[in-house]
Protein backbone atom coordinates (compact mmCIF):
# COMPACT_ATOMS: atom_id res chain seq x y z
CA UNK A 1 0.00 0.00 0.00
CA UNK A 2 2.82 2.69 0.95
CA UNK A 3 4.56 1.77 -2.45
CA UNK A 4 1.70 2.18 -4.16
CA UNK A 5 0.66 5.66 -2.53
CA UNK A 6 4.14 6.77 -2.88
CA UNK A 7 3.99 6.45 -6.86
CA UNK A 8 0.91 8.14 -7.23
CA UNK A 9 2.38 10.87 -5.21
CA UNK A 10 5.32 11.20 -7.24
CA UNK A 11 3.55 10.46 -10.99
CA UNK A 12 0.83 13.85 -9.92
CA UNK A 13 4.10 15.66 -8.76
CA UNK A 14 5.79 14.78 -12.38
CA UNK A 15 2.29 15.58 -14.20
CA UNK A 16 2.26 18.92 -12.01
CA UNK A 17 5.96 19.96 -13.22
CA UNK A 18 5.70 18.73 -16.65
CA UNK A 19 2.32 21.27 -16.70
CA UNK A 20 4.22 24.05 -15.66
CA UNK A 21 6.86 23.59 -17.80
CA UNK A 22 5.00 23.74 -20.70
CA UNK A 23 3.30 26.78 -20.55
CA UNK A 24 5.13 29.39 -23.31
CA UNK A 25 5.04 32.54 -23.34
CA UNK A 26 7.93 32.90 -26.31
CA UNK A 27 6.26 34.48 -29.09
CA UNK A 28 5.73 33.10 -32.43
CA UNK A 29 8.48 32.70 -34.85
CA UNK A 30 7.94 35.03 -37.16
CA UNK A 31 6.99 37.60 -34.57
CA UNK A 32 11.25 37.00 -33.85
CA UNK A 33 11.92 36.62 -37.90
CA UNK A 34 10.27 40.39 -38.16
CA UNK A 35 12.27 41.35 -35.51
CA UNK A 36 15.31 40.79 -37.47
CA UNK A 37 14.33 41.81 -40.43
CA UNK A 38 13.91 44.93 -38.31
CA UNK A 39 17.28 44.73 -36.85
CA UNK A 40 18.86 44.29 -39.99
CA UNK A 41 17.19 47.51 -41.26
CA UNK A 42 18.75 49.52 -39.28
CA UNK A 43 22.22 48.14 -40.05
CA UNK A 44 21.77 48.58 -43.64
CA UNK A 45 20.32 52.24 -43.34
CA UNK A 46 23.63 53.02 -40.90
CA UNK A 47 21.23 53.52 -37.94
CA UNK A 48 23.54 52.35 -35.48
CA UNK A 49 21.66 53.41 -32.42
CA UNK A 50 18.47 51.72 -33.25
CA UNK A 51 19.68 48.68 -34.30
CA UNK A 52 21.74 48.81 -30.80
CA UNK A 53 18.38 49.21 -29.26
CA UNK A 54 17.90 45.66 -30.30
CA UNK A 55 20.56 44.59 -28.07
CA UNK A 56 19.76 43.20 -24.50
CA UNK A 57 21.58 45.06 -22.03
CA UNK A 58 23.56 41.62 -21.25
CA UNK A 59 25.19 41.88 -24.40
CA UNK A 60 26.90 44.59 -23.58
CA UNK A 61 28.80 43.44 -20.13
CA UNK A 62 30.73 41.42 -22.50
CA UNK A 63 31.58 44.52 -24.75
CA UNK A 64 30.46 48.30 -24.11
CA UNK A 65 28.11 49.73 -26.66
CA UNK A 66 30.17 52.25 -27.93
CA UNK A 67 32.86 50.01 -28.44
CA UNK A 68 30.53 47.34 -30.40
CA UNK A 69 28.88 50.21 -32.37
CA UNK A 70 32.48 51.12 -33.51
CA UNK A 71 33.00 47.45 -34.37
CA UNK A 72 29.85 47.52 -36.67
CA UNK A 73 30.76 51.03 -37.83
CA UNK A 74 34.38 49.24 -38.95
CA UNK A 75 32.79 46.21 -40.12
CA UNK A 76 30.67 48.08 -42.63
CA UNK A 77 33.38 50.31 -43.81
CA UNK A 78 35.20 47.23 -44.59
CA UNK A 79 33.11 45.37 -46.26
CA UNK A 80 30.73 48.17 -47.89
CA UNK A 81 27.13 49.47 -47.42
CA UNK A 82 24.97 46.30 -47.03
CA UNK A 83 23.18 45.64 -49.62
CA UNK A 84 20.83 42.94 -48.53
CA UNK A 85 20.67 39.98 -45.89
CA UNK A 86 18.52 36.88 -45.94
CA UNK A 87 17.64 34.39 -43.02
CA UNK A 88 19.38 31.20 -44.65
CA UNK A 89 18.97 28.47 -41.01
CA UNK A 90 16.86 28.79 -37.68
CA UNK A 91 16.53 26.90 -34.36
CA UNK A 92 14.82 26.85 -31.61
CA UNK A 93 16.52 26.08 -28.11
CA UNK A 94 14.02 26.20 -25.13
CA UNK A 95 16.14 25.97 -21.96
CA UNK A 96 15.35 26.56 -18.26
CA UNK A 97 15.86 30.36 -18.47
CA UNK A 98 14.10 31.15 -21.46
CA UNK A 99 13.97 30.67 -25.04
CA UNK A 100 16.87 31.08 -27.64
CA UNK A 101 16.07 31.62 -31.57
CA UNK A 102 19.31 31.13 -33.25
CA UNK A 103 19.44 32.84 -36.43
CA UNK A 104 21.76 32.33 -39.68
CA UNK A 105 21.71 35.42 -42.10
CA UNK A 106 23.38 35.84 -45.14
CA UNK A 107 24.68 39.27 -45.76
CA UNK A 108 25.53 41.00 -48.70
CA UNK A 109 27.83 43.91 -48.42
CA UNK A 110 29.26 45.79 -51.66
CA UNK A 111 32.70 44.57 -51.32
CA UNK A 112 31.63 41.29 -49.32
CA UNK A 113 29.39 38.72 -48.03
CA UNK A 114 28.90 37.31 -44.78
CA UNK A 115 27.59 34.88 -42.24
CA UNK A 116 25.80 36.52 -39.34
CA UNK A 117 24.82 34.41 -36.61
CA UNK A 118 21.90 36.66 -34.61
CA UNK A 119 20.82 35.08 -31.20
CA UNK A 120 17.35 36.39 -30.09
CA UNK A 121 16.48 35.48 -26.36
CA UNK A 122 13.05 35.73 -24.20
CA UNK A 123 12.94 35.25 -20.16
CA UNK A 124 11.15 32.36 -19.56
CA UNK A 125 8.71 34.66 -17.24
CA UNK A 126 7.70 36.42 -20.84
CA UNK A 127 8.13 40.11 -18.67
CA UNK A 128 10.77 41.05 -20.99
CA UNK A 129 10.84 41.73 -24.70
CA UNK A 130 13.20 39.66 -26.59
CA UNK A 131 16.38 41.17 -27.37
CA UNK A 132 19.60 39.95 -29.47
CA UNK A 133 21.79 38.00 -26.97
CA UNK A 134 24.40 37.25 -29.29
CA UNK A 135 25.93 38.48 -32.62
CA UNK A 136 28.69 36.69 -34.78
CA UNK A 137 30.02 37.93 -37.70
CA UNK A 138 32.15 35.61 -40.05
CA UNK A 139 33.24 37.27 -43.34
CA UNK A 140 36.92 37.27 -44.93
CA UNK A 141 39.27 40.53 -43.67
CA UNK A 142 37.41 41.13 -40.07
Amino acid sequence: MYVVRSVCVLVTALVMITMGACTNTAPSDSAVEQLGVEFFSALKAKDFERALNYYSPDFFNGRPREEWKAHLQAIQQKLGDMQSFSLRRQQVDVRYTGTFYIYEYSVVYANEKSWETVTFFIHVSGDQPVKVFGHQIKAKGI
